[in-house]
């Protein structure tokens, strides 16, 4: 699954929407949007900026990847899990 961070009025993560809806379909995965706050942080994320994005798999943050990405760079991020 996908924990997508974003926060209000940026730019980067309204760009970053179709990648990761994009990503989402290909992989069949469900994506999650949360807003950064305190909560988060209270969860174990540390959120250093936005768009960061978390790939969760089997409950555990397999990776973080902060900021805006391409799909290519998302995608092969995604193939080292997932393929082998």
């Amino acid at each position: 699954m996908f924990l997508i961070v974003t926060s209000e009025g940026c730019t980067y993560c309204k760009q970053f929407e179709p990648v990761v809806e994009k990503i989402a379909a290909n992989y069949k995965s469900p994506v999650y949007y949360y807003e950064r706050d305190d909560e988060l942080e209270d969860m174990g994320f540390n959120v250093e900026g936005t768009p960061t994005t978390y790939i969760i798999i089997d409950g555990i943050i397999a990776k973080e990847i902060i900021g805006y990405r391409s799909y290519e760079d998302i995608a092969k991020i995604i193939n080292q899990f997932v393929i082998e």
